[in-house]
């Protein structure tokens, strides 16, 4: 769910969204929302849920574009995706363009810091296939105990 804060603010939503596989999406008119959250009390409970993840998801994503650099972006984000997978070998969900605007970054500096993983012996890398080598070094990059 998207563009709440058209909703309940009043003002257009202000970013935009594109559908990186098929994707269904329905739309809801405001009053007749409105009135389904008065006729159905638990729709605005979890709502408020989904908006609480969703402040936590940006509270981390401006503590890691503020605080981290964007090798260790890039391992947390390789750690965070081999644990979805439920292991080291993986193919990347996203485009390398889609990746770098995620980390925060242009694609030139994350394939930067693509070629350091892969040099140091850390990744493999073949097409869009990633294998973790050494996994507690990609740890210590996306902590950063260990600088690139």
């Amino acid at each position: 769910m998207f563009a709440e804060v058209a909703l309940f603010h009043g003002t257009t939503y202000p970013a935009s969204a594109e559908a990186l596989t098929d994707t269904e999406i329905l739309f809801f008119p405001k009053q007749r929302f409105l009135r389904l959250i008065q006729e159905q009390p638990q729709l605005s409970l979890n709502m408020m849920a989904n908006l609480a993840r969703m402040l936590r998801y940006f509270t981390k994503l401006v503590e890691e574009l503020s605080l981290m650099n964007v090798s260790s972006r890039l391992a947390a984000y390789l750690l965070n995706t081999a644990d979805r997978y439920k292991g080291d070998k993986f193919v990347l969900e996203i485009s390398k363009n889609q990746l770098a605007s995620r980390l925060g970054t242009v694609s030139e500096t994350l394939s930067r810091s693509f070629r350091k993983l892969k040099e140091q012996d850390i990744i493999e890398i073949e097409q869009d296939t990633i294998c973790i080598l050494n996994r507690q070094a990609l740890e210590d990059i996306s902590t950063g105990l260990t600088p690139m």
